[in-house]
């Protein structure tokens, strides 16, 4: 779940770093807007909540085939325990895949 203060926004998370994400989501915010973003990894995973600023807002080519509309967050806030759940997450996926970002989760209001 994507918060702002035009109201609630779902989007899917394909890339995260401990300096933020890219969400896909059908209409991108507007570079600088600020948000709250809640979203679990799996149905039984822990929520990690963060706040944002948007730094980039475009269409976005995964694989040089999908494309979707989203935004590049930077995190601006973030809970020691959230921070250390995503650096295990990226870590976990960098030795799987040799990749230093991970691509996943829908973002959701549970």
């Amino acid at each position: 779940m994507v918060k702002t203060d035009q109201g609630i926004m779902v989007g899917q998370i394909i890339d995260i770093s401990l300096g933020g994400a890219f969400i896909c989501c059908r209409k991108p915010l507007e570079v600088e807007e600020v948000l709250e973003i809640d979203f679990r990894v799996s149905p039984q995973g822990p929520h990690v909540k963060a706040t944002g600023e948007v730094v980039r807002s475009n269409v976005h080519c995964l694989d040089g085939e999908t494309v979707c509309h989203g935004m590049g967050v930077q995190f601006t806030e973030l809970s020691h325990k959230d921070r250390q759940f995503i650096s295990d997450l990226v870590e976990n996926q960098s030795q799987v895949h040799g990749h230093n970002e991970r691509k996943f989760s829908e973002l959701n209001s549970s």
